[in-house]
């Protein structure tokens, strides 16, 4: 997938540190969207987390 979409900062938070790249900020939904770029993106480790995200190989904006 291309896209991650997430929804609060928490989420935003661990992307960013992860080095994902920000592609857009919805402030008023609190929802992030992120390049999947770095290629390390683990289910379980999101799951562990306990934020939402969606994979999407469409950019919605």
């Amino acid at each position: 997938m291309k896209y991650i979409y997430v929804n609060g900062k928490e989420g935003r938070d661990y992307f960013l540190k992860q080095g994902y790249a920000l592609i857009k900020e919805l402030n008023k939904s609190d929802v992030y969207v992120f390049e999947n770029n770095v290629g390390k993106f683990s289910k379980n480790e999101i799951k562990k987390n306990k934020f939402n995200y969606v994979l999407s190989n469409t950019l919605t904006f």
